[in-house]
């Protein structure tokens, strides 16, 4: 049965999402905590703030309340499909809150297959696959899929617009390429990033102005 959704009224930003990023609850057990916090590691170079609540929950706050909160604010879920996965007090209350949130939840093998309401879940083989190739898998999922990629959108625009080096602009201009999703303010936003930012040299501000182009034609 899914979980129905506690209401709960944020009146502050919750501290451990990141801001504009996407938001990502991940879901798991935590005789793998070591691996949810490698993945969490490996999504921030795609602009995505994961919440593993082994690592980012203060002892002195109250566990259950953290974990709502987070629940109540993420963009997707994602199961890590461990064994001993179902057999956690925890973890399918947790899908099912998102569920029934209305949210995107996705699932990666990891020696377990998806179950119940979960083998309707879109589902990454994790296994023999390093948590940065999971990631990138993930990235390309939220960035297509209707329920995120507004959100993913606009952590990347808002990425592209902090980079930090040729490099890193290189690589956001990626991100910003695969897109499908779109904004008028992106596009000046994109264009006051390329002017001011002397980072973004070479043919970085011409492809970026290429991707404004796309989009102002399909408008």
């Amino acid at each position: 049965m899914i979980a129905r959704p506690k209401i709960i009224v944020v009146t502050t930003e919750p501290d451990f999402w990141t801001p504009g990023a996407f938001r990502l609850f991940i879901c798991h057990i935590s005789e793998h905590k070591d691996y949810a916090r490698a993945l969490q590691r490996a999504l921030t170079r795609f602009h995505v703030s994961s919440f593993v609540a082994h690592h980012d929950i203060t002892p002195t706050l109250e566990w259950q309340n953290e974990i709502e909160l987070a629940l109540s604010t993420a963009d997707a879920l994602v199961a890590l499909l461990t064994p001993g996965f179902h057999r956690s007090f925890w973890t399918d209350q947790e899908v099912g809150f998102a569920m029934g949130r209305g949210r995107l939840a996705v699932a990666v093998r990891l020696g377990e297959s998806p179950y119940g309401f979960m083998a309707k879940l879109q589902a990454f083989q994790g296994d023999g696959r390093t948590q940065g190739e999971v990631a990138e898998q993930m990235f390309a999922a939220f960035v297509r899929n209707d329920r995120t990629k507004k959100e993913m959108a606009h952590a990347v625009v808002r990425g592209f617009e902090g980079s930090y080096s040729f490099a890193n602009g290189k690589f956001n201009l990626g991100l910003l390429e695969r897109l499908n999703y779109w904004e008028a303010a992106f596009g000046e936003r994109i264009e006051h990033t390329i002017r001011g930012n002397n980072q973004l040299v070479d043919y970085v501000p011409s492809k970026a102005r290429k991707v404004i182009e796309k989009w102002s034609r399909v408008g």
